[in-house]
């Protein structure tokens, strides 16, 4: 990201007044940036912002290829990982959306994606060299495993007792 921190700074206060009633908004900073700077910004091409590798990208059609997508793919300049760090157990075994979209360094890892190995890669350049291979993120990883899959058996019961006449499920 590239910003005119000059122009930004002029129009400090007003940022702070959107940043502070935008908190309630579904995107929070996100809506609150794109009110703000609207008008006042330019489109990169999508090779700076390189997200939805994993699932789908591969997928050969004309919106792709009028996109740039296959391009994007081989040589991106800076790659977005998106969704869930730690997804729900209904996102992991939805066949119609596979491989799940994650995060690498959460405890799915991001299945699919091009670029997950060299974002470990990166990692192990950094501070946090042999994290992946760490008895902590290997906790983390179960601890979130288990917390998936009890999130989704509390579903599914709460959707049994809703079809028993137990009440209408959450």
């Amino acid at each position: 990201m590239l910003m005119d921190l000059t122009r930004i700074r002029a129009r400090q206060q007003d940022l702070d007044k959107s940043a502070h009633t935008g908190l309630k908004l579904p995107y929070g900073d996100q809506d609150v940036l794109n009110a703000h700077f609207q008008g006042d910004w330019l489109a990169l091409p999508m090779k700076w912002n390189a997200q939805g590798l994993g699932t789908y990208a591969n997928a050969p059609s004309e919106e792709r290829r009028s996109l740039g997508i296959p391009e994007v793919l081989r040589n991106p300049s800076i790659v977005h990982f998106t969704g869930p760090v730690h997804p729900d157990m209904e996102a992991v075994l939805n066949p119609y959306v596979q491989p799940c979209i994650a995060k690498p360094w959460g405890y799915l890892g991001a299945p699919g994606h091009p670029y997950a190995e060299t974002w470990w890669d990166m990692l192990e350049r950094t501070s946090w060299k042999g994290y992946r291979n760490s008895d902590a993120f290997k906790a983390l990883c179960k601890e979130k495993t288990m917390e998936a899959a009890r999130r989704a058996v509390a579903k599914l019961e709460e959707q049994v007792q809703a079809s028993r006449g137990g009440g209408a499920p959450k």
